[in-house]
This record gives structure tokens, C-alpha cells and sequence, in this order.
């Protein structure tokens, strides 16, 4: 009878041991904050217990018109640490766009990301995304992540 017992117990541990946990959908959008050739946009932290695995991010980057693919010197997705300090970086890839308009003064240079990565951050850390121009300034950067926590 004790056997039987054990056995039992044994099941139901290995059952719930084999169990996936099921994790809940995770995604931030925000718009950056830019000055002259950089922008960057910090999203919340993730929180204490909790780790985020990021799976793809989108973004929009708008600039005046005269400035080429050339111009984008770099686009990190970067996990921050808890203490502030930059972990691990991941470099995207902007495709870009010409908005035309009648009026050059009017026209803008637009960049768009929507790239597929796997990064983590755990309990008290951020993600980033940090965007820099070789000259010139940006109009804006918005941008999506997403993935589960």
C-alpha cells in the first residue's frame, strides 16, 4: 500500500514538474526623447520576480528629407541593468523610406524596424532602444517591443 502511495505521489510530482507554465504576452510602446542626432526611448521596468524575453521590435524614425540610409550611424535595442548600466545590445537594421512632398521644406526621411530578436531582462532591469544619426537631427522615433513575461 505504502508503494502504491509513493508511486502516486511520484506521478503527480513528474506531471506537474512536465507542465509548461504559460507565459503572459508582453509589449511597451513609447516615443523617444531627442536631442540633435540622438533619440532614445527607455520602457518601464520589468517587474521584481518577473523575466521579459523581447521577440520583435518596430520602429518609426522620422528625419528632414535630405538626410540618406547613409546618415543612420546605429540602432540598438539594449537591455539596461538594474543599476542603470547597459547589458546586452542588439544592433537593428532600418530600412528607409522618402516621404515626398511639393515642398522640400516639408518632406521627411523615414526609417522603419520591424526586426525579430530574443533578449531578456529580469526583475528591476529595462530595455532601450537608443538611435543615432551621423548629422542632422531626428523629428521623432516611436517604437513597439513585444514578446512574453
Amino acid at each position: 500500500m505504502k508503494i502504491v502511495t509513493i508511486a502516486a505521489a511520484a506521478l503527480t510530482s513528474t506531471l506537474l514538474l512536465s507542465s509548461p507554465s504559460v507565459a503572459a504576452p508582453y509589449q511597451q510602446s513609447s516615443t523617444g526623447t531627442c536631442t540633435a542626432a540622438t533619440c532614445t526611448i527607455t520602457f518601464a521596468t520589468v517587474p521584481s520576480g518577473k523575466t521579459a524575453e523581447l521577440t520583435n521590435v518596430s520602429c518609426y524614425a522620422r528625419a528632414p528629407y535630405n538626410l540618406g540610409a547613409s546618415e543612420v550611424r546605429k540602432v540598438t535595442l539594449q537591455q539596461l541593468t538594474a543599476s542603470g548600466g547597459t547589458g546586452v545590445s542588439v544592433t537593428l537594421a532600418p530600412a528607409p523610406y522618402l516621404l515626398g512632398s511639393s515642398t522640400p521644406a516639408t518632406a521627411q526621411s523615414v526609417w522603419v524596424i520591424s526586426q525579430p530578436v530574443t533578449l531578456y531582462a529580469t526583475g528591476g532591469q529595462k530595455f532601450r532602444v537608443r538611435a543615432e544619426l551621423t548629422s542632422g537631427r531626428f523629428s521623432e522615433l516611436s517604437c513597439h517591443v513585444s514578446g512574453k513575461i
